[in-house]
């Protein structure tokens, strides 16, 4: 938690010029549940202002509740070679990280623009093959809401791959 707290005074008019406070707050709570780590976190932030005359300048308030989960699993497997004694060995290691995200920014000033809603989500998939060779697969997606003007509403998506051959 954090607060802080702003006054600017004139000593020359003898007036006050501004007043502004803003408060942070932020709690995470992770766990392991087998090979899974769960991170949950949530965030509030809140922030306002007036200036000298009593207008109110700044009032935006901000939700931020996320989850997280990684996994890590290792099923080490082998193959023997035919005509061969030898056995190649993989190392069959798949790592799974998922994060749902949310940021609600609410605001009396400027209603149309910072009264929104925005949704992420993602989801990466890597695999070791063996020591020499690992996979990816990750896709993306977000969805952006205004809550007040509707025709601002979108969203994106998008998917990624990669393998990697190290030497």
């Amino acid at each position: 938690y954090s607060q802080n707290q702003s006054k600017v005074f004139n000593l020359a008019a003898e007036t006050k010029t501004s007043d502004s406070l803003g408060r942070t707050m932020s709690l995470h709570i992770g766990f392991n549940w087998s090979v899974w780590r769960l991170t949950n976190k949530f965030g509030y932030t809140d922030a306002r202002a007036i200036d000298g005359t009593g207008k109110i300048t700044q009032d935006q308030k901000t939700i931020s509740p996320a989850i997280s989960v990684r996994g890590d699993i290792s099923l080490p497997a082998g193959l023997r070679l035919p005509f061969s004694s030898k056995r190649m060995t993989f190392t069959n290691r798949v790592i799974l990280t998922t994060n749902l995200d949310m940021d609600r920014k609410s605001s009396t000033l400027n209603v149309e623009q910072t009264n929104t809603e925005n949704w992420n989500w993602n989801l990466n998939g890597d695999f070791e093959i063996g020591k020499n060779l690992r996979a990816g697969l990750g896709t993306t997606f977000n969805m952006f809401r205004n809550r007040v003007l509707s025709d601002q509403d979108f969203y994106s998506y998008s998917v990624n791959s990669q393998v990697v051959f190290q030497f």
